[in-house]
């Protein structure tokens, strides 16, 4: 009558989960460390901040670090857009 759900992964993950967010909020990003380091597991597919320098070997078998820069280059200006059409001459709001 009733289904039973696995608790078991998924608490496991949020648990995991909210200890790397803490850490990673505790050590902060500074400006010197302009990069964003993480672990992704290989299960869940989902990415878990970690601090600079994490050994993502330590989370689990088959994490893979995984890091991009919190700013890149500013792109180039785009090509101006074209005019609109001319509203309706005499037309009150």
């Amino acid at each position: 009558m009733f289904k039973k759900r696995a608790r078991g992964t998924g608490l496991l993950a949020s648990i995991g989960a909210a200890a790397v967010s803490v850490a990673f909020l505790a050590t902060g990003a500074s400006a010197a460390d302009p990069q964003i380091s993480s672990c992704k597991d290989p299960k869940t597919n989902l990415i878990y901040i970690v601090a600079s320098g994490t050994n993502c070997t330590t989370l689990g078998k088959g994490f893979t670090a995984l890091n991009w820069n919190q700013s890149g280059v500013a792109g180039q200006n785009g090509a101006p857009g074209t005019n609109g059409t001319n509203g309706v001459s005499g037309y009150v709001v």
